[in-house]
């Protein structure tokens, strides 16, 4: 592709929610701003900073008029709420979530509209589709810890393949996607009980579309102590410490997939499969189950997590 001047029907969308995010977007930035594929739109809602943040961005925009749109909240709402203020502002085919911290390589936009475009072919534009990719893992001076993201954490990109996967567990990150129109509209707005936005857009392409991975690093993921979530490899040892240290928070934790599992229920019961619709509401009430029950539905529908360590933790706890 490599083509600055696109076609007006390859627009993409990217959509950034940012919050006392000054230290890091300069290099943020500079490389939306050096991306091979030019056709590109920047949607912004910054959520409550306190620093300088809305003037850089009101800098930028001066260098890209038409193209950057900034909306200015008075209150922090968090990520997902902040994403729903201005998803309706998203009006192009393809869509991209953005983290303020991260620097993208320069071929990230260009790499996943190619993949997303060959499955659009086979499966057209009406099917919900959804491209991730790696990410290399950085420290906050952006000082390589690992080049690949999902192998730091050992995960497996064909987990995203099957629905009762992800129910339990995500393994692509939302700085790392690019999905197109239909599953956008399907998506959003994201549901409070969604735990994040990208998980969420996980399940809907899962049980709606497509997930299609893409074996390239795009970003360099940065670590840093503000980060929302994090790169943070879990070992047996590590994951029996997290669980006696913090039994609670790692059994909201688990609830919380539950708890989102209803939601999909309760948004999309008419829409998903017969299958699906049975699958997803035995993973919602799972711990409501006697012990029995509980084991049955696990052992039937084989839920787990992606190591030995995570899946101990939560067998234990669910």
């Amino acid at each position: 592709m490599n083509n600055k001047n696109p076609k007006k029907k390859d627009q993409v969308d990217i959509l950034l929610s940012t919050y006392n995010g000054l230290p890091y977007l300069a290099d943020f930035l500079q490389s939306i701003r050096s991306q091979t594929f030019g056709a590109w739109n920047l949607i912004v809602r910054d959520d409550g900073s306190s620093d300088q943040s809305v003037d850089f961005l009101d800098d930028f925009r001066g260098c890209y008029i038409n193209r950057v749109e900034i909306s200015i909240g008075k209150n922090n709402l968090g990520i997902i709420n902040s994403l729903n203020e201005i998803y309706k502002l998203s009006k192009s085919p393809y869509v991209l979530f953005a983290d303020q911290d991260d620097v993208w390589c320069e071929q990230k936009i260009e790499l996943s509209l190619e993949k997303i475009k060959v499955f659009e072919r086979d499966l057209g534009k009406d099917v919900p589709i959804v491209v991730f990719s790696d990410m290399e893992v950085t420290n906050e001076k952006l000082d390589l810890i690992s080049p690949s993201f999902l192998s730091y954490m050992s995960l497996d990109p064909d987990w995203s393949q099957q629905l009762k996967n992800l129910l339990v567990q995500n393994v692509a990150s939302g700085c790392s996607m690019m999905m197109n129109r239909a599953l956008f509209e399907k998506a959003f707005p994201i549901p409070s009980n969604a735990i994040m936005h990208d998980w969420w857009v996980m399940l809907v392409a899962s049980a709606f579309g497509k997930i299609v991975y893409l074996n390239e690093a795009t970003l360099k993921y940065r670590q840093h102590s503000n980060n929302t979530i994090g790169a943070r490899p879990i070992g047996v040892s590590l994951g029996w410490k997290l669980l006696l240290d913090n039994p609670g928070f790692i059994h909201d934790r688990i609830y919380s997939t539950q708890r989102q599992a209803r939601e999909m229920i309760r948004r999309y019961k008419g829409q998903l499969r017969p299958s699906d619709r049975e699958l997803v509401k035995n993973y919602a009430y799972l711990s409501r189950k006697n012990f029995f029950n509980k084991w049955w539905v696990i052992i039937r529908y084989r839920f787990h997590k992606s190591s030995l360590a995570k899946s101990i933790v939560f067998y234990w706890l669910v």
